[in-house]
Formats: C-alpha cells, structure tokens, sequence
C-alpha cells in the first residue's frame, strides 16, 4: 500500500495518494481550512522533491515495523528506490543536500478492513545520515 502511495506522489496524482490515505483531522485547526487542499499542497511538494530525487519510480518497502492497534510504522531508511533508500535520495538533492534535512515517517492503520497511510511524520531539522537510521519525530 505504502509503495503505491509513493508511486501516486511521484507521479503527482493526488487523487490517487488522496484514495490511499486517511489523515486524523486537526482539531485546533481552522474550520475553513480545506483538509484536502492542505494535503495537495504536501502532495506537490514531496512531488518536486521525489522528482529530482528518484530516476524509476519502483518503491519498495524494506522494513515494516509492528506497531500497537493493528498499525505499523515506516520511516525513509525502511523504503528503497533506485538501489538507495528514499532518505539517501531525498537527501542527494538540492533542498537535502543544505543544512535542512527532511525525514519522512510513515504510518499506516487498518481502515475499515484496509490499509491506508494514516500519519506522516516529517522532520525538517533531521540529524540524519545518508546511510544510517534517526529519531524521527511526527
């Protein structure tokens, strides 16, 4: 499920990445704000980056981590493309390659009988190297 979620963004379609997850809402958030339009915007921007980052599109994932209450948790070093982990290409591009670094931790849970991404942790300040693992923070 994760790996076409990946596919969706690298391709763009938020849509298709929209129909594969199922964020909690934001309770202190302002009632006008479109939770859609807020995910679109995070679509597009991992898109840009996964862009420049990822040559073949063919996620996989690695290492899935059990979590409580029928989840599992995955971060960027657990997901490989293009022979490298997701966290070594993000972090080969220009916006990883300054003194702000992105991590990504995944989520996912069972909805109502099926898989969906249900958080995405994204750390900016990340003390992450290419090849080794972090403490990801949501």
């Amino acid at each position: 499920m994760l790996e076409a979620w990946l596919a969706d963004v690298y391709r763009g379609d938020v849509d298709g990445a929209w129909t594969l997850t199922r964020l909690p809402s934001n309770a202190g958030s302002a009632p006008q704000q479109d939770p859609k339009a807020a995910f679109t915007r995070l679509v597009n921007s991992l898109h840009e980056n996964f862009v420049q980052a990822v040559q073949t599109p063919d996620f996989k994932v690695t290492h899935r981590a059990p979590g409580a209450a029928g989840q599992s948790v995955i971060t960027d070093a657990d997901v490989t493309v293009d022979g490298h982990t997701l966290r070594q290409a993000i972090l080969s591009t220009k916006q990883g390659s300054g003194q702000v670094r992105l991590a990504l931790t995944f989520t996912l849970g069972q909805v109502t009988g099926e898989w969906r991404l249900t958080n995405l942790g994204m750390d900016l300040d990340a003390s992450v190297a290419a090849t080794g693992g972090a403490g990801v923070t949501g």
